[in-house]
């Protein structure tokens, strides 16, 4: 009997080490992101407010395919690959968006579709990795 509780408590013990690893590897990675999410609130806010004129669509442009490479460019993203991969398609597609908001109004408003259902994949991905994980994310009330 004290054989297998001995060996019942490895294996609890191993199975919270490497669920303490699965969880510090997703935060991780979820901070190496952050600036390129951050970046991309940033041109989608610029967009929704009209501030992307026919002068400067070339800097934006550009702007998308920076964080487009830097997304690529980090390291190990294993555990949210999915994530990121939905991220990238999100790019793209606001990158044509931006393009045909000058240029095409017809393809703009699927242009637009296609990025927010990308842009849900990916939040919906990222929701069920942390679901998986067992981590609670709290919001503090404003009256406390």
């Amino acid at each position: 009997m004290k054989k297998f509780t001995a060996v019942f408590i490895f294996y609890v013990l191993f199975f919270c080490m490497n669920l303490n690893i699965y969880q510090n590897k997703l935060i991780n990675d979820i901070n190496n992101i952050n600036p390129y999410i951050r970046e991309t609130n940033f041109i989608v806010e610029d967009f929704n407010h009209n501030r992307i004129k026919q002068d400067n669509i070339d800097e934006y442009i550009k702007r998308i395919d920076n964080l487009k490479s830097g997304l690529s460019s980090i390291e190990d993203t294993k555990s949210i690959e999915l994530y990121v991969d939905y991220k990238k398609i999100s790019l793209e597609k606001l990158k044509k968006a931006i393009n045909n908001r000058i240029y095409n109004k017809e393809k703009l408003k699927r242009n637009i579709n296609e990025y927010n259902t990308y842009n849900r994949l990916s939040q919906d991905e990222i929701q069920k990795k942390l679901k998986k994980t067992l981590i609670r994310v709290t919001k503090l009330d404003e009256t406390s």
